[in-house]
């Protein structure tokens, strides 16, 4: 055998015992529930979320999360009638989407998430007292 062929033997073999020691040396009595996430089964789902959106800070994958999360839980989000602006040089106002036909219908609205500048006040009045507010800050360097 070349010495070649003997340390590629060896490192299989050497690979192999320590990949099966670390298997069956894992303490398999911990729980296997997120108990290492303190308060991560205990959360609760919010279903009003404002979201403040910020330029060049990913805030864009953040709405998409958002978004996702809901059209899963069947949520209503305040919407232009065309776009994805709200006021482009205005601040927000909940007139903006006043002769929307979600807004005649009298739809409630849930999640707040596209561009806009921002009025806390018109915000909280078109979600609500109960909203969670979110941003993405960065370090502008």
């Amino acid at each position: 055998m070349t010495p070649k062929r003997v340390c590629t033997l060896v490192c299989t073999i050497s690979t192999t015992v320590f990949f099966w020691w670390m298997m069956y040396s894992y303490d398999h009595s911990q729980p296997s529930d997120n108990t290492h996430y303190p308060g991560y089964k205990n959360c609760l789902k919010k279903s009003k979320v404002a979201f403040l959106k910020t330029h060049k800070c990913a805030s864009s994958s953040l709405q998409n999360i958002l978004m996702r999360y809901g059209l899963k839980n069947q949520l209503n989000f305040v919407l232009p009638t065309a776009g994805n602006y709200l006021g482009r040089y205005i601040k927000y106002s909940r007139s903006m989407i006043g002769n929307t036909p979600w807004e005649r219908a009298g739809m409630d609205y849930q999640i707040f998430c596209l561009h806009a500048i921002w009025n806390y006040k018109e915000v909280n009045r078109t979600l609500g007292t109960d909203t969670t507010y979110i941003t993405i800050i960065r370090d502008p360097v």
